[in-house]
C-alpha cells in the first residue's frame, strides 16, 4: 500500500519545533533584467495545509514555488523549510532537504522514451533505492492515481490528464511530506482538472502538505481551501469560501 509520510515529532533532527513546514520571511525576488517577481512576501505554510496560490499569469506564483524548492534564491529575505534556511544549505544537506519535497510541473516533464512505471521510478533510482524497494513503491503509487493498467505505456500513448497523473505519481512515490504543484490543472479540461485535484486531496488526507498554484479561481472556490493571491508580486490572504 502507499506509505504514509512519517509524522514529525515536536522537535526533530533539524531542531524545528513549530507547526510550520515552510515559511517565507520578507522575501523579494528581482531578476537580472530588473523584473520584480515578488515583493516583501511573508507566508507561513503549516503542516497539513492544503494551500492554493492564485493570481494572473506573470504575477509571481511560479516564482514563489521555485523559491520553496530551491530552484531560485531570494534577492532579499529568507526561505525556511522544516526549520532549515535554504541559502545556508550545501551538498548533501541540500539534497536531503529537496528529497522531502515533491514537485509537479505544469508541462509534466516526462521522459518520452520511458514507460509510465519507469518515469515514476526515476526519483527512486536517483536516490539509490534498490530494485525491491522500487517495485514495492511504484505499483501502489500507480494504483493510487488510477494508472496501474497503463504501467507499460509510454507518455505519447496517454491523454493530458493521464500524463499529469504520472507526474503526480513521480512526485510522491518517495513519500515527501511537502508537495508543490505548479498549475497542475492548467492544460486540462474541467473533468480532468477536477480529477487531478481529487488526487491531491487524497494525498492531503494521507498527511501530505499540499501547495497548488492555479489561475482558475472558479475551480479554487469550488474546492474551498486556504487561498492566497499574488498580484504584481504582492501576496494577500483570501477568506476561505465554504
Amino acid at each position: 500500500m502507499f506509505d504514509l509520510p512519517s509524522t514529525p515529532s515536536e522537535a526533530d533532527s533539524t531542531g524545528f519545533t513549530g507547526e510550520a513546514i515552510a515559511c517565507l520571511h520578507n522575501v523579494s525576488k528581482i531578476y537580472p533584467n530588473g523584473c520584480r517577481g515578488l515583493h516583501s512576501v511573508n507566508l507561513q505554510i503549516r503542516k497539513g495545509d492544503f494551500l492554493f496560490i492564485t493570481g494572473p499569469s506573470g504575477a509571481g506564483k511560479s516564482t514563489l514555488l521555485k523559491l520553496l524548492y530551491g530552484a531560485e534564491m531570494p534577492t532579499e529575505g529568507q526561505v525556511e523549510i522544516e526549520g532549515n534556511l535554504f541559502h545556508r544549505l550545501r551538498g548533501r544537506a541540500l539534497a536531503h532537504l529537496r528529497r522531502r519535497i515533491g514537485v509537479v510541473f505544469q508541462d509534466y516533464q516526462l521522459i518520452p522514451t520511458k514507460t509510465v512505471e519507469e518515469n515514476v521510478a526515476v526519483v527512486l533510482h536517483a536516490q539509490g533505492a534498490c530494485r525491491t524497494e522500487i517495485q514495492r513503491r511504484v505499483g501502489p503509487t500507480l494504483r493510487m492515481v488510477g494508472l496501474a493498467p497503463k504501467a507499460k505505456c509510454f507518455p505519447d500513448q496517454l491523454s493530458g490528464g493521464e500524463q499529469q497523473r504520472v507526474s503526480i505519481a513521480r512526485a510522491v512515490v518517495h513519500t515527501p511530506p511537502l508537495l508543490l504543484a505548479d498549475e497542475p490543472t492548467g492544460n486540462l479540461d474541467a473533468h480532468n482538472a477536477w480529477s487531478v485535484l481529487q488526487i491531491l486531496k487524497r494525498l492531503h488526507d494521507l498527511g501530505v502538505t499540499v501547495i497548488v498554484t492555479c489561475h482558475n479561481e472558479q475551480l479554487v472556490e469550488a474546492f474551498a481551501r486556504r487561498v492566497v493571491r499574488i498580484e504584481a508580486g504582492i501576496l494577500r490572504e483570501l477568506p476561505v469560501l465554504t
